[in-house]
């Protein structure tokens, strides 16, 4: 692995790719890795990282990769029809 890492380098410095550009594209690759692998779950990815659920989030920012719906408040969901069978 740590030759497949440093082949990386070694391509990223000649295209000249800026340090925080390779920090950040690793960061958010390895995270959502972490996140597939955990199926979505913050808190377990967080502890397989070693760092903060809140890191996470941070991290991600923006991107919403972990969102799957927007959250809606309170009163939105209450006023919805509830569907009931007879």
């Amino acid at each position: 692995m740590k030759q497949q890492m440093e082949q990386l380098i070694d391509r990223m410095v000649e295209q000249g790719v800026f340090f925080q550009d390779a920090v950040a594209a690793f960061e958010t690759t390895y995270i959502r890795r972490a996140l597939e692998a955990e199926r979505g779950n913050r808190f377990q990815a967080a502890k397989v990282l070693g760092i903060h659920r809140n890191t996470i989030v941070r991290k991600m920012g923006v991107k919403k990769a972990l969102a799957t719906e927007p959250r809606r408040h309170r009163a939105a969901r209450l006023s919805e029809p509830v569907p009931c069978s007879l």
